[in-house]
């Protein structure tokens, strides 16, 4: 994962927030999990701490699926879907929140 957006806390660690996707197959739908993450380096160590801040599924039935999505499903190649992306401390607390918001 490349590391670009990042927030230099102290000399002794670096926070980097992004948003991740991945998926799944069960039963008859595809899975979607897209959650906010928190990741802490230590400088001083191999140490890594990766905080899920938000998760969020969404189950898509198989009739409603795209071309791609279905044929993803069918070679069980899920990975080639997933993305991750780096983003601001500010906006991933706006999505945390928006998620909150959605799930209760």
């Amino acid at each position: 994962m490349l590391i670009h957006n990042h927030l230099l806390i102290n000399s002794e660690q670096t926070v980097n927030y992004y948003t991740k996707k991945s998926y799944f197959y069960t039963g008859d739908n595809l899975v979607e999990i897209y959650s906010v993450n928190k990741q802490i380096f230590y400088s001083n160590s191999s140490m890594v701490e990766d905080e899920v801040m938000a998760t969020k599924l969404t189950k898509t039935p198989m009739e409603q699926l795209t071309s791609e999505y279905k044929l993803v499903m069918e070679t069980g190649t899920y990975d080639d879907l997933a993305s991750s992306e780096n983003i601001s401390e500010k906006r991933a607390y706006e999505l945390v929140k928006q998620i909150e918001i959605e799930t209760t």
